[in-house]
């Protein structure tokens, strides 16, 4: 009952159409695929923020099924530094691993610093 309800709800939040951003960024490509057990979304809007994710039923049939996710986001922050997530999730939890693009404003210290100042 517990892994219906869970999958259930997953099945709703894939199923659902992305929010618009508060910087009022829009969608260009939304794709889902919400099969038995499996799934997989992917969205992009013109803001170049990215997300993908694919989710496997383990263990069906069992008192221990879950679903094991991979999945990736990118993003622009509001510091102006690209952000990636590659992540897993399954039975031992969430496992994000982050990596940080170039970009950014440079602190102002640090340009008195190179300048002499």
């Amino acid at each position: 009952m517990k892994l219906f309800v869970f999958a259930c709800l997953i099945a709703a939040v894939v199923a659902a159409p992305p929010a618009a951003s508060p910087g009022g960024a829009s969608v260009i490509r939304y794709d889902n695929n919400i099969g038995t057990g499996d799934y997989s979304f992917a969205y992009e809007q013109d803001d170049g923020t990215k997300a993908s994710a694919n989710g496997e039923l383990k263990n069906a049939n069992s008192e221990n099924a879950y679903i094991a996710v991979k999945g990736n986001y990118e993003y622009v922050g509001p510091d102006g530094v690209s952000y990636n997530v590659v992540y897993t999730a399954d039975e031992t939890g969430f496992h994000p691993v982050i990596t940080q693009g170039a970009g950014g404003v440079v602190p102002e210290e640090v340009i008195k610093r190179l300048s002499g100042q």
